[in-house]
């Protein structure tokens, strides 16, 4: 990933993707570079709700844990944590 400037002139994050090769003597070459601003602010606003998320589940009083189909802990909530550790 780097950077490039957006049509409104401004610099943007952007993914660029290229390929050059040889044929039949002419040397060809395509490329793209895609704006990924609303990707980026995406992904921003999904660390965001985690995080808020996180924070809801910790301070539930209640204890809350999840398990993966072959019964291993995948997550544990504070309250839940904090009472485990001591029984």
């Amino acid at each position: 990933m780097s950077s490039g400037y957006a049509k409104r002139g401004n610099q943007a994050p952007a993914r660029e993707s290229s390929r050059s090769h040889d044929s039949l003597g002419h040397i060809e070459f395509v490329g793209a570079v895609i704006d990924i601003t609303e990707r980026k602010a995406a992904e921003e606003r999904i660390r965001e709700k985690d995080a808020e998320l996180q924070q809801i589940l910790d301070l539930t009083p209640q204890l809350i844990a999840v398990y993966g189909p072959g019964r291993e802990r995948l997550y544990i909530n504070r309250i839940d944590l904090i009472t485990s550790a001591y029984s």
